[in-house]
């Protein structure tokens, strides 16, 4: 189950790969301006066909500026089932307003686990500033030799945080760990960094 936003007429749908509608589903766009302030909010209620793409609503975006805007997707309990973040301007030369984002600090913790004799990392990250991240990336490294753990698979990676905003992540390997890793991340305008 996934939304999405087509662009460039900011219409927003629900895809649904199950083989059963989803019922009482709720689709939410809030829109934010640079600096991560809430402008306008949209929400609807329906049903998402069994293997289909089903139209929610249609964007009023600003006229002006770049904006971001940030979907969810949650089922009738309230359960988050998808989510994505987009940014957007109607004249896209006002995207070079995204060079002017602060440098911004994540912050996060994460430990190394085994599940059937297969090694993987789960931790959480931050957004500690006033400003959106964009684009976050996850990078699991040997600690010795500061090279790229391969194979490894992250269950979500090149993600953008609100000012405040937590995200929760899992990196899967299929080889057996090194004895000491890091959990390195930079991003668009990250300040680079090593989880503790």
């Amino acid at each position: 189950v996934h939304i999405q936003m087509s662009l460039p007429e900011c219409h927003i749908a629900v895809i649904n790969h199950r083989a059963e509608p989803l019922v009482n589903a709720t689709a939410t766009a809030t829109i934010y301006d640079l600096s991560g302030r809430e402008e306008q909010s949209t929400n609807e209620t329906l049903t998402a066909s069994a293997g289909n793409c089903t139209d929610a609503f249609t964007l009023d975006w600003p006229a002006t500026g770049a904006h971001f805007v940030k979907l969810t997707l949650r089922d009738q309990q309230g359960k988050l089932l998808s989510q994505n973040f987009y940014w957007h301007a109607r004249d896209e030369h006002d995207l070079q307003q995204l060079n002017s984002l602060p440098q911004v600090a994540v912050t996060g913790k994460w430990k190394s686990r085994h599940a059937h004799g297969i090694p993987y990392v789960e931790g959480t990250i931050k957004n500690t500033s006033n400003a959106p991240a964009l684009e976050v990336r996850l990078t699991l490294r040997d600690a010795k030799t500061g090279l790229r753990i391969l194979p490894a698979y992250y269950d979500d990676n090149y993600l953008s945080l609100l000012p405040g905003e937590s995200r929760n992540f899992r990196i899967d390997m299929r080889t057996n760990a090194p004895s000491a890793m890091d959990v390195t991340l930079d991003g668009w305008n990250i300040i680079p960094s090593t989880l503790k």
